[in-house]
């Protein structure tokens, strides 16, 4: 007695279908892909690498659980067993997995990528019963070209639903409910190496958030992208543009930002000697609408506030009084006044305004303008008189006449002797 394909003892093959087909891709990345899913039920598996490779076959549950060669752990054992089903595995080059079947439960072959073995192909056998014929698949569509033209891309790919009898295109749905394994849709590409550029990091948030006095800072630094994807930072001078700036102004225009405000100042604390004067300093909304709203001194930040008290220093309490200079005496023509300097100063020479050397005692302050100039006149040569010489007499008439006046003469000496 002997089982047919189907698992049927002596049987002819014709309760069950082989499916077969091949898994070929080029450039995968070091690591697991998976490569078909074989459904429940399935007999007389076959999966088998088409050339020699480093790469290694895996296969796991439906759970994503490796009972074969995970974790990069490669079988030592020859046989595996999975729910009752007994699985040969050959690691011979080329590996080989086998199994008469029925499967109890859904497996999903994969295939371990080594450094330096990018390319994959297997080929693949296994019968389902006619009843659960695979009806449909996905077929892999074409790869685009690569995504970048220089450094390392993408190639993508749309794979597409088909009718295995017709061949004809289907709604996905149809494979996902059939339990079709999807190709991939992406791969790694190497191009060249790129031109150095500029990186520019995202803009950080303005540094303020009202007013127009922000600024925003970015991350620019030149670096190269290989062709094997690494990215490395190099010199400035490699990037051939003007360096990007770093930073730049921001402005948040929703309202300005609050200010410290300050009233006027006080008198000075004291009448004399050393004291201060104070105002009040506030933080003030400028916001419109609420312009001159009190806010909390913390709304204004860590700007420093405006001072609220400063020294001041009316003179000293005692040792102020007045000192005069001698007369200035007239010493130029047409000089009317004498003069001379009045001053205000304590006991070291300094000087404070004239009224805080009145007193009790000093009630007014002293004059410092006096008399009128009297200069003396002497007759000089009139060569050193500028201008015109006055006239010294003029005519003159008098409309009314003159009346006859008697004039006597001295007498004579006497006639008789």
């Amino acid at each position: 007695m002997k089982l047919d394909k189907c698992g049927v003892c002596d049987g002819d093959g014709s309760t069950c279908k082989t499916i077969e087909g091949s898994f070929d891709e080029r450039n995968l990345s070091p690591g697991y892909h998976d490569v078909m899913r074989i459904p429940v039920g399935a007999t007389a598996i076959r999966i088998e690498e088409a050339r020699t490779s480093s790469n290694n076959l895996a296969m796991k549950n439906s759970s994503d659980h490796y009972f074969l060669n995970g974790n990069s752990m490669i079988q030592v054992g020859k046989d595996v067993e999975l729910n009752g089903v007994y699985f040969e595995y050959d690691d011979g080059k080329p590996e080989k997995i086998t199994a008469k079947g029925p499967l109890q439960e859904e497996i999903v072959v994969s295939v371990l990528v080594r450094k330096g073995n990018k390319d994959v192909s297997i080929v693949y056998e296994f019968s389902v019963p006619v009843a659960e014929e695979v009806d449909y698949m996905y077929k892999p569509g074409e790869w685009s070209p690569c995504s970048v033209t220089c450094g390392k891309g993408q190639h993508t790919r749309t794979p597409y639903c088909v009718d295995t009898k017709t061949q004809n295109r289907v709604i996905d749905q149809l494979c996902d409910d059939a339990n079709s394994t999807k190709p991939e849709v992406e791969k790694p590409c190497e191009t060249v190496d790129c031109e150095a550029e500029w990186f520019q990091g995202e803009w950080e948030p303005c540094s303020q958030t009202c007013g127009d006095k922000g600024e925003q800072y970015r991350v620019v630094y030149c670096h190269q992208i290989f062709a094997n994807g690494r990215r490395v930072t190099v010199e400035d001078g490699n990037c051939t543009v003007a360096r990007p700036e770093p930073y730049q102004k921001c402005a948040n225009f929703r309202f300005a930002c609050p200010e410290w405000q300050a009233g006027p100042w006080s008198a000075c604390s004291e009448k004399c000697g050393d004291a201060f004067q104070y105002r009040s300093v506030t933080c003030r909304s400028e916001k419109e609408g609420e312009e001159g709203k009190l806010l909390p001194a913390e709304a204004c930040g860590s700007e420093e506030s405006m001072e609220s008290q400063r020294p001041c220093n009316l003179g000293p309490c005692t040792g102020l009084k007045f000192v005069t200079t001698d007369w200035k005496l007239c010493s130029k023509c047409n000089e009317t006044e004498e003069t001379r300097e009045v001053t205000c100063k304590d006991t070291q020479g300094r000087a404070y305004p004239l009224e805080k050397c009145l007193t009790d005692d000093e009630k007014e302050i002293p004059p410092d303008t006096r008399n009128l100039c009297i200069v003396p006149l002497k007759v000089v040569d009139e060569a050193l008189c500028q201008g015109e010489k006055p006239e010294a007499k003029t005519n003159c008439t008098n409309e009314e006449k003159c009346t006859g006046t008697w004039y006597s003469s001295p007498w004579s000496n006497c006639s008789a002797q």
